[in-house]
């Protein structure tokens, strides 16, 4: 389904097995559709209706399986006091269940072994290392990513630069 032949976003889960990409940075992709489409004039059971398409067969399956008071949990951890919406609820049911479901020491360990590939610019590396690094919640990101940098960068002489 699109709107004004804008696509949505490629499923986040449409068979089972782990998504293709984190659920963060589908939930991004999803929101510029959103706001592509205008779905700020939606009701929101609408917007619901279009975050449950979107999300493929084995993603409307695992909602199915979630418990909406999830959300209101996570509502209340945030301290915003308001009562969230279906839409809010299934995003933040969502959310808790594929977070929780991702490992800060497989991460970590994912940007520690994590060097530069043959023929990937210094560019495509440093950007890879950023975003392995935004998802293992380092206290110093900025050292961590340095550091790994350095250690896994392909070239002798960059290195030494450093």
């Amino acid at each position: 389904m699109a709107f004004a032949g804008i696509a949505p976003p490629d499923p986040f889960l449409p068979t089972p097995g782990r998504p293709v990409q984190p659920w963060f940075r589908w939930h991004d992709m999803f929101k510029v559709y959103l706001l592509v489409c205008g779905a700020s004039e939606f009701s929101p059971e609408r917007r619901k209706a279009l975050l449950l398409h979107s999300l493929g067969p084995e993603g409307q399956r695992i909602f199915n399986t979630l418990s909406i008071s999830q959300a209101a949990e996570k509502t209340e951890e945030e301290g915003t006091g308001a009562t969230p919406d279906v839409y809010d609820s299934a995003v933040a049911a969502l959310a808790k269940h594929f977070d929780a479901t991702c490992n800060l020491v497989v991460k970590g360990h994912r940007f520690h072994s994590r060097i530069q590939f043959p023929g990937e610019s210094i560019l495509e590396y440093v950007t890879a290392l950023t975003e392995l690094a935004a998802m293992c919640s380092f206290i110093t990101q900025e050292e961590s990513r340095r550091d790994q940098f350095v250690a896994g960068v392909s070239s002798h002489r960059i290195r030494e630069r450093l």
